[in-house]
């Protein structure tokens, strides 16, 4: 499987926010430590250090990804829901989030569905469907939790298309938000779905 860094691009787009309510969240922010990032509030995608900050001090810049023009306003602070403490660790091959992607196509991209993640592997279901997927390196609790479709269908697709690398998942609970992420190259989340 070849890795597709052209695609970046357009998995920061899939991460923006698509509705009006909040224009700002429609950016793509470039941040004065040199990241870009996008969010809608469900997901995140932050690529780290893409932009060299030692040359000059980097402008706080919002730029809408279509038209490339510059929102008014303050790109909201995401380093505050980076969760700081973790019960779950685990390691998800590209080619297996690729698969992830795949099977997730098939089912209703509005549908919630479940992850459950054990010694056994990663099962994703959704309604009547139920499908395994291998990890890498699991340590600590076992975990079940659930997430809309379609915001994982963005997640997996990324990760197939741009991680040279197996990617780290890390959660602390079922509520709380799933950061994904490789040192150095890039980091995200995932907000769970309160099925209760």
């Amino acid at each position: 499987m070849k890795l597709k860094p052209q695609n970046t691009y357009r998995h920061l787009c899939n991460f923006a926010a698509t509705d009006t309510s909040r224009p700002i969240l429609q950016a793509i922010h470039f941040t004065p430590d040199g990241h870009i990032e996008a969010t809608n509030s469900h997901i995140l995608l932050r690529l780290l250090n893409r932009i060299d900050s030692r040359v000059d001090p980097l402008p706080d810049l919002a730029l809408h990804p279509k038209g490339l023009k510059e929102f008014e306003g303050s790109y909201p602070e995401t380093n505050r829901l980076f969760p700081a403490n973790f019960t779950t660790n685990w390691y998800l091959s590209r080619e297996t989030a690729a698969d992830v992607a795949k099977y997730l196509k098939s089912l209703d991209k509005e549908s919630t569905i479940q992850l459950s993640i054990s010694t056994d592997g990663m099962v994703v279901s959704g309604k009547g469907s139920e499908a395994s997927f291998p990890l890498h390196g699991l340590s600590g609790d076992q975990m079940t939790t659930a997430f809309k479709c379609k915001y994982l269908i963005c997640v997996m697709a990324f990760i197939a298309d741009c991680s040279p690398m197996p990617v780290q998942f890390r959660a602390l609970s079922p509520i709380r938000p799933m950061v994904f992420k490789i040192d150095g190259l890039f980091e995200g989340l995932i907000a769970p779905v309160r099925t209760k």
